[in-house]
């Protein structure tokens, strides 16, 4: 049986190797024959399938050409290869049909053809046929067909940077000011044109590149600076957003931010005047060394004298052998090669001359010739010099422009090209204008001829906007999708704009538009472009232009004559965005040739006057107040874009409107209507449209729709003709960028995938959005399970808890296709069953090919995150608080794994909160024996050779690294942060530290158990490796680790130190200079940190083992140390001689801390008695000591030294610059203190005084001056006779200074004595502020040392006029003071000021704002009749001692007050008192002339406040009359016993604006130093709680009651004026006025002798609420406003009343 079996085996054997190499290979050869047909048949099959790829693929090539993107290289391949094959198979097709005919053309052989031929054709298609298969799957490319090139950071430069010798020098001088720490802005300066922002562009690029800065911004100013726009392109830079913040939130915000920057780069670009950079929000503090500013400008004195801008550099023009070279880099070589070299030399070198070797002539000429023959170049250069010298740069432009249209066969596309580049010139300065705002337009306008699509005018837009770049008249904007222009060429094209024919014109101003108007010369204007740079009443009744075809207006809540457009009947473009428009004008029934109307942001209410305009075809009402949309829309069926964008208050969309706008191409509904009607549902939506009425709109082609319910969708909504959409499915979307977004949020996705559209939307975008939906398990398998979502690049998922997987191998889903070929970023959060990623192993070659990014945050059932074949594509990985995760990457037992494993891309890896990782990646399968051996994060075998930042927080791993191996690659490594990972006893081996060259940040926190940074064995050779040489961030926090000796963390171990010093010095050391240098490293952290010493002593660091040439610490700058009980001392000498660079230093909550600096006497040279050879932190700037209770000084002698009444028992004292003498007081050091600059002084609890004069004089440039909360201080500075014995000349006291704050001071007595004959006093005082000072009797008292100081007290007032310095004219005591602050009770302060001043006294002459709060015991303000002349704020609030403020002498004085509050002041019973007043007094029978006189005209004051005066009765009682002829805001509030304004005179306030209440009237004065120390005020009146203007609180149904009301704005001559003229949007109308307990005088020009109300049109004091009159109404009582009846009539009345 045996045998038999093996016989019939080997038989089989035999005859299946016979049918295999005989028989089969027959029978194949045979089916050729048979399947001739079929093999053709599939042939052509193939080749029409790959035609159709073909097709498919161009269309995506020439979409992305036209935006501007390059086309991969594999693209471009495929594509010849396609071609190549497509010819070869259509020869075949054609040949190989017409040589099997032949062999058939008779009868004979009809039947019988040649069976040679029908064999070797039907071969061949078959071979083919394979071929064009396969070439058909090898493209993969999807939509990824190209790429969009990456910009360095921020800064872009037009084309590439050219250098020159004139320009190295510069760029490389301003370079190093960026990186010299001591300097804070540069300055680039030149005429236009001549290359500055290209230049600075390039500084900019080269200091990133060179790590001086971490991020940059570019800001353009211009001429007339938006300071919102520059706030938000900052911020926007930052990450930084903005809710509904007034300006100055903004800038608080802004700078509060950018106190974080450490090396940030701000480019402002194009200054041409003062720019208040910290009104912007723009300010770094002094320790921000690496922040900069780098200001561009046409002139050097805006930088130098009006920016303060110390280091400036000119741009000069080029030479002319670099002019022609920046002319021949542009032209190119090739250009005019067949002409004689000799002539295109000469028209080069005259061309270049006249362009006047300035770069933006010659960048603009050359562009426009480049390419053109010898005839263009000879006529350019005619026209070149034809022109003056100083229409050189309008020459070179004007020719480009007009080369557009002499472009040879081209006439059209140029006379296009110049029509747009006429439109961007009409844009505001330096706007970024976007490529569909330019579409619109040219929509609008009627540009292109016989083009009727939106698609194809896109395309033709893109191209001539190619055009105009490639002439160097456009440049690219700040995103694909925008240009921008040149701030000379827009010049330019100004002027080219208004000249005949064009009649364009770009009105700038007030003054422009209201010249235009009187010339009349806007009459033939075809286009108007007024911006925002305009007034209401600038504007004319009606605008009489006939021919005009454009006009843009955006003035926020501006209003519109109501006959302004009857004779524009010729407008087609009309942008209103931002104006008042409820209503319309009735003059909107004119533009019945309108084709673009703009209104976003607009105040919109019934619009259906626009239904009327039928040939509109754009019309934008995006992010308007529209609550209605009008049923006369429906009526636009030409209308081709309708954009309703981020119209969050519309509410209703009638049936039937949208379904009749049949030529819509692009409808915008994003984050706007929701009210959509479900079809055969009862839900309150009736009167609303439905979804389904798009489905009427054919020809869309581009759609943004919010859909908040599904029930509200209809089958086959989406049409497959969509090639731009965002539609959100779900609860208002969130902000995504991209062209093909797809949102869904909180849907069924099993309902959606039943509907084809949807389908179709899901294989076609680009990006992917799920927040929590439902039905969804398995995310590409389920959404796409044929073709794997091919044009996929970002996809999102968040809190979808059904999800088990993203995708699946093939194996388990049985296709065969790529899944995910082209997505790039990968983010899943807060899913909760998500088991894995990848759910078995993809086999498809371009799956997941392109993903470079995965963000993975709290999926708690995830064990791993991706296989290694993916993961090793990968450029960043962020894992974080997943519970469950074991590994990141999986092992692969079927991939070699003997070498090295590289991530090469990998950028960026983050792990956080992952207790139950293993490791990183391992070999092993087998999870139990891996948590058993769980020790190493990083196998051996991982390398990361890009790698460059690494975080890895709540890890449980003994160990990050290997001890031994050098294998990881970390040569990139830039960033380290570890932090909670408490089983980690060490952080670095030593062959790691010396692997990280390039490690500049280093963080290490809450490490527990962590005994040692770096471990250092005795073999490791230190000197031949210098550790960590570009560390510049060292931080170290809450690392408490305590062996049982007692000993804290160390940086390394002591095995290398010193074995001769002691042990126990050694142990407790924490750094050790001979381990490692730092000589790169700039700030060092160190907060609760247990060490008991940061460094060894000076003994330990003796000259011949720490040579003081060591860099050690070299570029220290900062030092930071916090919370560390233990330190007694910070750094000794030695140490301290090192930190030659140190500017910062801060010491806080160090409970054992006894002084800064160490000094072993006894370890000095013998021949230093002192250290007066010693120059010590001579760069100290900023030194911080806080809550220190053992705090000695900052420095002692451990010799008998005595300290002179230190006083530093401390919670809080910051000490900028060098604070050395500060402390000791022992007059060692008076040098080391002249740098300080600023000094803070906060709770020194037990010293009387501050400091000794010896050391104040020494603080000869102190500029900032904060003492606080120092409870026993009696005297800041303390003058002696030793002191002042044995000087032959005066010193100044605190020459510098400008700012002194002296707060909560309780027992402060005076400031310092005062010596006639000794000193200088704060000569240069600019802001004095005095609270809680409850003590303080004289500022400086005036005495001898004899005199009892009881004696001084009870003759001097606070200020006395003590003149304090006697040679000849020189200024006196508080002579430059500005502004002047008292807070607080002061019990002397009866009088601010004195009689005694006398004549020639000049104390408070430069005054300009003074404040004085709660001064209880202040009666008056007695002032010199001179007096505060320069004041322009007075601020007075609850000084209840005063009966009243001013005399009339006194208020004479005040020629320059812009601003007065008198708040709170209970005793307070007239603002202006004669009685006291020296002054010859009018009486009531005083004629008319002399009460002219002797009137009180406050000729600034523009605010008046008068608020909880319970005393008050009148603001003047006297006989002088009052002028207010600025006033606009009187604020009277709370004011019970006020009767009359003023009794028995003429008060005359043309432009005022009453606010009258009887609680609560919200007002703000605010007021701040400039830069050239002067007050800026800020003042209003707002609503306080709502922070809403009170027009909209009116109109969201607020309380009519207000204690608000709108001054009567009427005049006698006009008929409008018995209605109320419209107030602006912060001010309601005149509300019915209620019972209150006032019985008040209103308004103005009361005359005594007349019972009746005068009035007078005066249009020369136009009221910015009324254009047309304002109003001077005299004073009357309530009551008689009440029924008032003017000259017999009683419409005033009705008016006021009603």
């Amino acid at each position: 049986m045996a045998m038999e079996a093996c016989l019939t085996g080997t038989a089989a054997n035999i005859t299946s190797k016979i049918w295999e190499y005989s028989v089969e290979p027959l029978w194949a050869q045979l089916g050729y024959l048979f399947s001739y047909g079929s093999n053709v048949n599939n042939l052509r099959s193939k080749i029409q399938d790959l035609e159709d790829t073909k097709a498919s693929l161009q269309h995506t090539i020439d979409l992305a050409t036209r935006r501007g993107e390059e086309i991969k290289e594999p693209v471009t391949k495929w594509l010849a290869d396609a071609n190549n094959i497509s010819e070869t198979v259509g020869e075949f097709l054609n040949d190989g049909e017409g040589q099997l005919a032949k062999t058939r053309c008779s009868s004979a052989n009809y039947f019988f053809p040649n069976l040679l031929s029908r064999h070797r054709l039907s071969r061949k298609a078959k071979k083919m046929a394979q071929s064009v298969f396969e070439i058909k799957v090898a493209c993969n490319f999807s939509i990824d067909v190209s790429y969009i090139p990456i910009r360095q950071n921020i800064i872009e430069t037009k084309g590439d940077y050219m250098e020159f010798d004139t320009r190295s020098s510069i760029k490389n001088g301003i370079v190093k000011a960026l990186g010299n720490s001591e300097i804070r802005s540069i300055g680039v300066y030149g005429i236009a044109g001549i290359g500055k922002t290209t230049l600075v562009k390039a500084v900019a690029k080269e200091a990133l590149h060179a790590k001086l800065f971490s991020d940059a911004v570019e800001v353009t100013v211009s001429q007339f600076p938006n300071l919102e726009q520059i706030q938000k392109e900052i911020t926007d830079r930052l990450g930084l957003e903005f809710q509904k913040d007034g300006f100055k939130e903004r800038a608080l915000k802004l700078r509060r931010r950018l106190t974080k920057e450490e090396q940030f780069l701000i480019i402002l670009d194009d200054v041409w005047k003062k720019l208040d950079l910290l009104d912007i929000g723009i300010a770094f503090e002094d320790h921000q060394k690496g922040c900069k500013i780098l200001l561009t400008s046409r002139s050097q004195d805006v930088l130098r004298d009006e920016m303060d801008v110390k280091n400036n550099f000119e741009v000069a023009l080029l030479s002319e052998s670099e002019a022609q070279t920046c002319f021949w880099n542009i032209i190119g070589d090739d250009s005019l090669s067949n002409h004689n070299n000799h002539e295109v030399n000469r028209l080069t070198t005259q061309i270049v001359k006249e362009c006047a070797c300035l770069p933006l002539g010659i960048v603009t000429v050359a562009g426009a010739l480049k390419n053109k023959a010898l005839h263009f170049w000879k006529d350019a250069l005619r026209q070149l010099q034809s022109s003056a010298i100083n229409k050189k740069v309008y020459s070179s432009v004007k020719l480009s422009y007009d080369f557009l249209k002499n472009e040879e066969n081209d006439e059209e596309d140029g006379e296009q090209s110049q029509q747009i580049f006429l439109f961007c010139s009409l844009r505001e300065e330096d706007a970024n204008i976007s490529i569909q705002e330019l579409l619109n337009l040219v929509t609008g306008w009627g540009l292109f001829q016989n083009v009727y699509t939106l698609e194809a005018a896109r395309d033709r837009l893109q191209t001539l906007l190619d055009k105009l770049k490639a002439h160097g008249l456009l440049m690219n904007g700040i995103d694909g999708d925008s240009v921008k222009m040149h701030d000379i060429i827009r010049d330019v094209g100004i002027s080219i704009a208004s000249a005949d024919p064009n009649n364009m014109y770009n009105i700038r101003s007030n003054d422009e538009l209201k010249m235009y108007l009187d010339n009349e010369k806007l009459k033939d204007a075809v286009a108007i472009s007024l911006g925002a740079n305009f007034e209401d009443q600038f504007l004319p009744p009606r605008l009489k232009c006939s021919k005009l075809r454009l006009l843009w207006m955006s003035r926020e809540n501006s209003l519109l004559p109501d006959h302004f457009f009857k004779e524009t009947k010729e407008l087609r473009v009309l942008n209103l965005s931002y104006l008042f428009l409820k209503p319309l004008p009735p003059s909107f029934c004119f533009l019945q040739n309108l084709q673009e109307l703009h209104m976003c942001f607009a105040k919109l209410g019934d619009i259906d006057s626009i239904g009327e305009l039928k040939k509109l075809k754009v019309l934008d009402l995006g992010g308007s107040t529209l609550v209605q949309l009008g049923e006369q829309i429906g009526n636009l069926s030409c209308l081709q874009v309708f954009n309703l964008g981020r119209c969050k208050k519309l509410e209703v969309i009638p049936p039937n409107i949208i379904s009749r706008l049949v030529n819509l191409e692009e409808l915008n509904m994003e984050g706007s209507f929701r009210n959509w009607k479900v079809e055969g549902v009862v839900n309150g939506n009736e009167n609303n449209a439905s979804l389904s009425e798009i489905k009427n709109l054919s020809k869309l082609t581009a759609l943004f729709l919010n859909i908040p319910e599904a029930n509200m969708l209809s089958q086959d909504l989406f049409s497959t003709e969509l090639k731009r959409f965002k539609i959100t499915l779900g609860t208002e979307g969130y902000c995504h960028e991209g062209s093909r977004i797809l949102e869904l949020i909180k849907f069924n996705i099993s309902r959606l995938l039943k509907e084809n559209g949807f389908k179709m939307l899901l294989k076609r975008s680009e990006n992917l959005y799920l927040y929590r939906n439902q039905g969804l398990k398995n995310v590409v398998y389920e959404l796409d399970r044929e073709e794997g979502l091919p044009h996929l690049k970002h996809l999102l998922v968040n809190g979808n808890d059904e999800i088990q997987y993203i995708f699946e191998s093939i194996e388990h889903n049985h296709s065969n296709h790529n899944v995910l070929p082209i997505l790039e970023t990968l983010s899943l959060s807060w899913m909760h069953n998500l088991e894995r990623i990848c759910f078995g192993e993809l086999t498809g070659p371009e799956s997941l090919g392109k993903l470079r990014k995965v963000q993975v945050l709290i999926c708690d059932k995830l064990k791993s995150l991706l296989p290694l074949s993916i993961a090793k594509k990968l450029e960043e990985i962020g894992v974080r608080s997943c519970r469950t995760i074991e590994e990141v990457v999986t092992y692969s037992a079927d991939q070699d794994h003997h070498d090295s494993i590289e991530f090469p891309k990998l950028k960026e890896m983050s792990l956080r909160g992952l207790p139950n990782l293993i490791g990183f990646w391992s070999e092993c399968e087998d999870q139990e024996l891996l948590s058993a051996t769980k020790s190493l994060l990083f196998n051996e075998k991982v390398a990361f050779p890009s790698l460059e930042s690494l975080e890895l927080r709540g890890l449980n791993f003994e160990r990050i690294w290997s001890e031994t191996s050098c294998n990881y690659k970390l040569q990139n490594l830039r960033s380290l942060i570890v932090g909670r990972c408490h089983s980690l006893k060490y952080l670095f081996s030593f062959p790691i530290a010396r692997s990280l060259s390039q490690l500049e940040h280093l963080e290490v926190r809450e490490c527990r158990n962590m005994e040692e940074i770096l471990v250092v064995n005795f073999d490791d050779q230190l000197a031949q490796v210098d550790l960590f040489p570009k560390l510049k961030h060292l931080e170290l926090r809450y690392l408490h680790y305590e062996r049982e000796s007692g000993e804290g963390l160390q940086w390394s171990r002591s095995d290398i130190h010193d074995h001769q010093s002691n042990s126990d010095s050694a142990t407790t050391t924490f750094f050790n200079p001979k381990v490692i240098g730092f000589p790169s490293l700039e700030t060092l952290h160190l907060k609760d940190v247990n060490m008991e010493r940061l460094w060894p002593q000076d003994h330990q660091l003796a000259a011949e083992t720490f040579p003081l040439a060591i860099p050690y610490l070299k570029n220290l700058s900062k030092l930071v140390v916090k919370g560390c009980d233990r330190l007694k001392h910070l750094f000794p000498l030695a140490i301290a001689r090192c930190l030659v660079q140190l500017q910062e230093l801060r010491v806080t909550d160090c409970r054992d801390m006894e002084e800064i600096l160490f000094i072993n006497y006894k370890e000095l040279p013998a021949s230093n008695t002192g250290l007066e050879n010693y120059k010590l932190l001579l760069k100290l700037q900023v030194v911080s000591l806080e809550d220190l209770p053992n705090l000695t000084g900052f420095c002692s002698r451990s010799t008998g030294y005595n300290i002179v009444n230190c006083g530093l028992n401390t919670e809080q004292v910051g000490f900028p610059d060098d604070e050395l003498e500060m402390y000791r007081l022992n007059h060692q050091f008076p040098a080391a203190c002249s740098n300080i600059t600023t000094l803070n002084v906060e709770y020194l609890s037990n010293s009387e005084y501050l400091m000794s004069a010896s050391v104040a004089t020494s603080l000869v440039h102190l500029k900032k001056l904060f003492i606080s909360e120092c409870g026993r201080m009696k005297e800041v500075v303390v003058m002696t006779k030793e002191f002042r014995q044995g000087r032959s000349r005066k010193i100044g006291l605190f020459p510098s200074l400008k700012y002194m704050w002296l707060k909560s001071l309780p027992e402060l007595e005076r400031f310092c004595r005062g010596y006639k004959n000794d000193m200088e006093y704060l000569l240069n005082l600019n802001e004095l502020v005095i609270r809680g000072c409850g003590k303080l009797t004289t500022f400086i008292s005036n005495s001898t040392d004899e005199e009892p100081q009881e004696n001084l007290v009870s003759r001097q007032p606070l200020f006395h006029d003590q003149k304090m310095v006697q040679y000849g004219d020189q200024e006196e005591f508080l002579s430059n003071l500005v502004m002047l602050e008292i807070r607080g009770d002061v019990p002397k302060l009866l009088i601010l000021g004195s009689h005694q001043y006398g004549a020639r006294t000049t104390i408070f002459q430069n005054l300009e704002c003074l404040e004085l709060y709660g001064c209880k015991n202040l009666q008056k303000l007695l002032m010199p009749s001179w007096g505060f002349q320069a004041l322009t704020v007075l601020r007075v609030e609850s000084c209840n001692g005063m009966e009243y403020l001013l005399t009339p002498s006194t208020a004479k004085s005040l020629p320059l007050l812009k601003a007065m509050v008198i708040y709170g002041c209970k005793k307070m019973r007239e603002i202006i008192h004669a009685k006291d007043d020296d002054e010859l007094q009018g009486s009531s029978s005083t004629s008319s002339s002399i009460l002219k006189n002797n009137n009180i005209v406050f000729h600034h004051l523009e605010f008046l406040g008068l608020d909880g005066l319970s005393s008050l009765t009148c603001f003047h009682s006297g006989n002088c009359a009052l002028e207010f002829p600025k006033l606009s805001q009187l604020v009277l509030c709370a004011c019970p016993e006020m009767r009359n304004f003023c009794a028995h005179v003429i008060v005359t306030a043309p432009k005022l604006l009453t606010f009258i209440g009887t609680n609560y009237i919200g007002w703000n004065l605010g007021t701040k130093l400039d830069s050239n120390d002067h007050v800026q005020v800020d003042y209003g009146v707002h609503d306080k709680y709502n922070t809403m203007n009170i027009e909209q609180r009116k109109e969201d149904g607020g309380d009519d009651n207000l204690d608000f009301f709108h001054s009567l704005t009427v005049g006698a001559d006009d008929p409008q004026a018995r209605n109320l003229c419209k107030p602006s949007s912060m001010i309601i109308h005149i509300l019915r006025l209620r019972s209150s307990p006032y019985s008040l005088s209103l308004p103005w020009q009361w005359n005594p002798h007349s019972p009746r109300l005068r009035l007078h049109n005066r249009p020369d004091r136009m009221s910015p609420y009324c254009r047309s009159v304002t109003f001077v109404i005299g004073f009357v009582l309530l009551p008689l406003v009440m029924g008032l009846v003017l000259h017999g009539t009683s419409r005033e009345a009705d008016t006021l009343t009603n």
